[in-house]
């Protein structure tokens, strides 16, 4: 069991020698050296004789965090430069405790929400030079930890490791035996994920609870997909892992790289997710000839106890490659931890924003160089396909296959609505006939998954909540901007600069094929700046008599109107260089509403060449 707390040791704190480390410690960060490790490994070794010193790395040999997991003791004894940091439980932990943030944690009725509490948020000392008193295995030490920055580069962290000699040296007297068998397990136990992610931010590689909680649960029965991409992916990840025999008698190298593509919203990401999630909690079952030695979450080397040993599937996800050594530097060390912890999915997610033209030839000298990948999955996504270099986008054994997330078509719209009508089979607050998904899906031709989101997270809210139930003149009537009336807004003239002009109800024409509207259509185009327009109309949307008396599809109705006024499928995607013919398909469905879409993605992408301009 851990503690944190700086509970006095006088035979140690208060002792000659350590007083004279904390003098040299202070002395050195004064200025007076430049080596400060080095400084600090001498004076350590001159002032304790008796004592074997080890250094080592937090990265990895971290003793004080295989105590803060209770597999040993670690008491601070004394600190330089100390703060005592206090550490925030999740919002739904503390709400009983903010009902009742002055309840006396011992008494009996409060008890319940006191575990709850002291679960969730703590105190902890964030230890720039300390001190430790350490017990591992009826096994005494101590323990000096010493976090420091050099300038140009990022922050570092030592552990010194003190052992009696009088516990055992080696043959040639240059190790500590019990030190070595401590950082032997501590290593394993390191190495191992345990509820958590490896996310590389600031230069550095660090294990993430968070993201690890934040996948957990998410599934592919939650990722709508065309079936075919989405078999096609799953087959492609998991087939990997489980096909290294097979790579190796084909004389192929076992390692791969797969680009996820399209528009914002429509399920890259959460397909990401599941794969971190199912690769974790499926695990996979070695190879015969695996050299490497397959551990469980104890550290423990069970390859021996008649199982086939069994192991998880690592994440290892990119946030940035900013470092103070620079991205090249980021990307070096990126791929010698994947290649530690091969087979491992290594994500780069957003891959154009990353691997810009500055690190672009390290990148790929990694990817394909003379250093062995064998065991590297790599995931990529983009927004912005024409925004990655051919070198990588167009290079298969550097990303092989590209799966493309297009907007959803009618089928996948209306699996996404059943999908929410699942989610609220036992609600009596709100009556989603099935019916209502197949009428939604045809209203919502353009949508993205994330649009399709926000379009029933927004009408369920507001029928859970006996919100009001828009009519139909009401909702065509609804103002669209101060001054405006929405129903001039049914009508869309779209110029050749791409801008959006509203007209009068009078000029437009539902069925373009008659003489006499085609003259309609020319008259509206005479309209000053309205060169060479079109004019497209927003979608009828009837509902049928069976559900005229539904209030969530009238609610649907009206936020769909309200979406379609103010959507942008490719606001973000204009940003990156879209190949000249390049189209983000819905090939069925209102043609109507698909010239619509179309119109606002050139009015995007008009609006961000002025800006560019500007």
């Amino acid at each position: 069991m851990s503690s944190t707390t700086s509970t006095p040791v006088p035979s140690l704190a208060s002792s000659p020698s350590h007083q004279k480390i904390m003098s040299t410690y202070k002395f050195i960060f004064s200025g007076h050296e430049k080596n400060t490790s080095h400084s600090i490994l001498t004076a350590l070794r001159e002032t304790y004789p008796d004592y074997h010193v080890t250094r080592t790395d937090f990265g990895s040999c971290d003793v004080i965090a295989y105590a803060n997991a209770g597999h040993a003791e670690a008491l601070l004894i004394d600190a330089i430069n100390s703060e005592r940091e206090y550490i925030p439980a999740s919002p739904m932990s503390m709400l009983d405790f903010i009902d009742d943030p002055d309840s006396d944690y011992d008494s009996d009725d409060t008890a319940e929400k006191n575990s709850r509490h002291r679960d969730g948020d703590k105190l902890r000392d964030k230890v720039s030079f300390g001190l430790y008193a350490y017990k591992w295995n009826n096994m005494s030490f101590m323990v000096y930890t010493h976090k420091f920055a050099k300038r140009f580069e990022g922050p570092t962290k030592k552990l010194y490791v003190l052992a009696p000699r009088s516990m055992g040296m080696s043959s040639d007297g240059l190790y500590s035996v019990p030190t070595d068998q401590l950082l032997r397990v501590v290593g394993r136990w390191q190495a191992t994920l345990h509820d958590e992610i490896y996310v590389f931010d600031d230069g550095m590689w660090a294990k993430s609870k968070e993201l690890w909680r934040s996948v957990q649960g998410s599934s592919w029965a939650d990722v709508i997909l065309d079936p075919r991409t989405k078999d096609a992916l799953v087959e492609d990840v998991h087939g990997f892992f489980t096909s290294r025999d097979l790579y190796e008698e084909f004389s192929v190298p076992w390692k791969r790289g797969v680009i996820l593509h399209g528009l914002p919203g429509n399920g890259k990401t959460l397909s990401i997710k599941a794969l971190m999630c199912t690769l974790y909690t499926s695990s996979m079952t070695a190879q015969d000839n695996e050299e490497d030695s397959f551990k469980h979450d104890d550290g423990e080397d069970n390859s021996s106890n008649g199982a086939k040993p069994r192991r998880h599937v690592p994440s290892l996800y990119v946030k940035s490659l900013q470092t103070c050594q620079g991205p090249q530097y980021a990307v070096r060390i990126i791929f010698s931890k994947a290649r530690k912890m091969a087979p491992c999915m290594l994500i780069f997610e957003d891959l154009d924003s990353l691997v810009t033209e500055k690190v672009r030839s390290y990148f790929l000298n990694e990817v394909d160089g003379l250093e062995s990948n064998n065991g590297i999955l790599m995931v990529g996504s983009t927004n912005h396909l024409g925004a990655l270099d051919p070198a990588i986008a167009n290079r298969p054994s550097r990303f092989d296959r590209k799966y493309h997330f297009a907007l959803p078509q009618k089928a996948e719209r209306v699996a996404y609505a059943k999908y929410w009508r699942a989610k609220l089979e036992r609600n009596g607050k709100v009556d989603f006939p099935e019916k209502v998904c197949d009428v939604v899906a045809s209203w919502t031709s353009g949508f993205s998954f994330a649009y399709l989101k926000e379009l029933f997270i927004t009408a369920l809210l507001t029928v859970a909540r006996g919100g009001p139930c828009p009519g139909e003149e009401e909702d065509k009537e609804q103002p669209d901007g101060e001054g405006s009336d929405s129903s001039e807004k049914n009508f869309i003239v779209v110029g050749e600069s791409g801008k959006i002009t509203p007209i009068p109800e009078k000029v437009a024409v539902e069925d373009k094929s008659s003489e006499k509207d085609q003259k309609t259509v020319e008259d509206a185009a005479k309209q000053p700046g309205a060169k060479k327009e079109s004019v497209v109309k927003m979608p009828e949307m009837v509902i049928p008599d069976e559900l005229d008396d539904n209030v969530l599809l009238k609610v649907l109705r009206h936020q769909v109107r309200a979406l379609l006024r103010e959507m942008d499928n490719s606001k973000t995607a204009s940003k990156g260089k879209k190949k000249k013919g390049e189209d983000y398909e819905d090939d069925e469905d209102n043609a109507e509403v698909q010239m619509m879409r179309q119109l606002l993605i050139r009015q995007a992408q008009a609006e961000a060449e002025a800006c560019n301009d500007c």
